[in-house]
């Protein structure tokens, strides 16, 4: 089993510490790239974080946008899909 979360409000499937921890990236080297305190950048990881900053997250750690989420940790199967519009604030769940 996997780390415990330090944050109750994490969601089991935002994987963003472990990919973090694969690439070997520290707090002070992420928190450089995104341009913010290394406690703003915990929260970013550890949290439950806006799209926004998943956005950014993603693109400092140098992957994709759904490499963060991991849905198989919570049982969910290719049922749902999360379809993010070119407006980054909005966000469309469509059922297929």
């Amino acid at each position: 089993m996997g780390r415990k979360r330090l944050n109750d409000n994490t969601p089991p499937y935002y994987i963003a510490a472990e990919v973090m921890r694969k690439k070997k990236i520290t707090y002070p080297m992420l928190s450089e790239r995104l341009g913010m305190s290394i406690g703003g950048t915990f929260l970013i990881v550890n949290g439950n974080p806006s799209i926004e900053n998943v956005m950014r997250l993603s693109k400092a750690l140098g992957c994709h946008f759904w490499d963060l989420f991991d849905f198989s940790k919570v049982g969910m199967k290719r049922k749902w899909y999360i379809i993010i519009d070119t407006n980054p604030y909005e966000m469309i769940i469509a059922k297929f």
